[in-house]
C-alpha cells in the first residue's frame, strides 16, 4: 500500500498550493467597504427670475366711455407714444388734452387745470379726469370708429367756432360748441360720414387719432 501513497501526497500538494492562491488572490482585492463612495452631486442654481416688464403701449387706439356717475364723456385717442383726449359734458363743462402713454400709464394736460390720467387693462382705461374745478372717475372701453372724439371748425357770421364731439360705442353723441363769447350744447354730428351743420353752414370734421390739430 505504501507505493500510492506517492500519488496522493502529489495531489494534497497541489490542493493546498491552490488554496494558498486563491487566498493570496482574495486579499490582494479591497473589500466592498473600502470602495471610493462619490460625493452626492451639487444641487444645480435656481434660475434667475427675469426682471418685470413694462407692458407696451399700442402704437395706435382709440377708447371711449364716461365719468362714473354719468357727469361727462371722455374719448381718448393714442397714437405713436402720444395721447390726445376731449372731455365733454355736452353743456358748457369741455376740455381738450393732450399728454404722453408710458407702458400703461396715461398722462394728459389741457388749458385751466385740466388732467387726465389713466391706467390701461385689458382693453379699457381707468382713472381721473379733471376740468372746471371738478374732478371724477371715469372707464373707457377700447373703441372702434365712429365711436372716438370728433373735432370741428366752422365760420358764422364771421365769428370763428370750435366744435368738439364724444362718440361711444353704443352711438350716444356729447358735445359743445365754444367760441369767444361761451359754450353751449353742440349741433348733430353724422359720425360715420363725418358731417355737421351750424346755423346752415357745413362744419369741417375730422376724427381725432394722436394731435390736437
Amino acid at each position: 500500500m505504501q507505493h500510492h501513497r506517492g500519488p496522493l501526497l502529489t495531489l494534497l500538494a497541489v490542493a493546498a498550493l491552490a488554496a494558498a492562491l486563491v487566498g493570496v488572490n482574495m486579499a490582494g482585492q479591497p473589500s466592498p467597504a473600502a470602495q471610493p463612495v462619490a460625493a452626492p452631486a451639487a444641487p444645480a442654481p435656481a434660475p434667475t427670475p427675469a426682471p418685470p416688464t413694462t407692458p407696451p403701449s399700442p402704437a395706435e387706439a382709440a377708447y371711449a366711455g364716461r365719468t362714473a356717475g354719468n357727469e361727462a364723456t371722455i374719448a381718448i385717442a393714442l397714437k405713436d407714444g402720444r395721447a390726445v383726449a376731449y372731455l365733454c359734458d355736452g353743456k358748457k363743462v369741455e376740455a381738450w388734452l393732450e399728454g404722453t402713454v408710458e407702458g400703461s400709464a396715461l398722462s394728459l394736460t389741457g388749458p385751466d387745470g385740466a388732467t387726465i390720467t389713466g391706467e390701461l387693462s385689458d382693453g379699457a382705461v381707468f382713472g381721473e379726469a379733471a376740468a372746471k374745478g371738478k374732478q371724477w372717475p371715469y372707464s373707457a372701453a377700447l373703441a372702434t370708429p365712429p365711436a372716438g372724439a370728433y373735432r370741428g371748425r366752422v365760420s358764422v357770421a364771421g365769428v370763428q367756432k370750435r366744435i368738439g364731439w364724444n362718440v361711444l360705442p353704443d352711438g350716444s353723441v356729447t358735445g359743445i360748441v365754444s367760441d369767444a363769447n361761451g359754450a353751449a350744447p353742440a349741433p348733430p354730428l353724422d359720425p360715420a360720414a363725418r358731417t355737421a351743420s351750424l346755423d346752415g353752414v357745413p362744419v369741417d370734421v375730422e376724427l381725432v387719432t394722436g394731435r390736437i390739430g
